[in-house]
């Protein structure tokens, strides 16, 4: 696709899904927590990483990428399965 610098998916696939709605230990990014809040408190949050929760920090990304992955999280938008499928464990998601 021209004038994409990178995919953002292959940053969050491996943790959150290829869908962004989570897997094992990591959220989904659909979630009313993450696409309610505010592009620079996730532009921060990729930037550090939240180790408590064992999020790595993604700081070595230029700025611009950054914001394309905020971009990429948003443009997911909710997670619309009704609420007991989104807290099913993984192994037993779709």
């Amino acid at each position: 696709m021209p004038g994409i610098l990178w995919e953002p998916s292959r940053l969050t696939g491996p943790n959150h899904g290829p869908d962004g709605k989570g897997k094992e230990k990591a959220p989904s990014l659909r979630a009313p927590v993450i696409q309610n809040a505010a592009p620079g408190i996730l532009f921060w949050m990729v930037k550090n990483g939240n180790r408590k929760d064992g999020m790595p920090g993604w700081g070595s990304l230029p700025e611009q990428q950054i914001w394309q992955l905020i971009t990429y999280v948003k443009s997911l938008g909710p997670d619309m399965r009704p609420a007991e499928e989104r807290t099913l464990p993984a192994e037993k998601r779709e």
